[in-house]
């Protein structure tokens, strides 16, 4: 249950720094119009399915789902499958954080495109 929940507040952390991006990029990009596509509402929206998946990849293990049935000590090794442990490593932590990467990199670019230069 400890590792299912250490997992679960990762992710959230992850998704939150991916929402932050994610809202740094609009600005950066879309300036006049942010006001437009940002409201409270899709703000809020966001929030609430980061939440959601994070409590999706904290549930899941505890729900049975991708677990392995073993005497041995319950460690996170032993209690989930080598396939289940590699999803949530994808879902949870490298897609978020390569999407992350391509948005600061579009960010950097648009900034260096707008230095000044004298």
């Amino acid at each position: 249950m400890f590792y299912s929940i250490l997992v679960g507040t990762n992710t959230a952390s992850v998704l939150a720094l991916l929402l932050i991006t994610v809202d740094r990029y609009i600005i950066i990009s879309y300036s006049l119009q942010y006001d437009i596509i940002v409201t409270h509402v899709t703000m809020a929206t966001m929030i609430v399915i980061g939440w959601i998946c994070a409590a999706m990849v904290t549930i899941l293990p505890l729900a049975g789902i991708g677990a392995k049935h073993s005497s041995e000590l319950c460690e996170m090794d032993t209690v989930l499958t080598q396939d289940f442990m590699l999803v949530l490593f994808f879902v949870s932590y490298l897609i978020p954080v390569l999407v992350m990467l391509l948005l600061y990199t579009k960010i950097a670019f648009i900034a260096k495109k707008h230095r000044y230069v004298p």
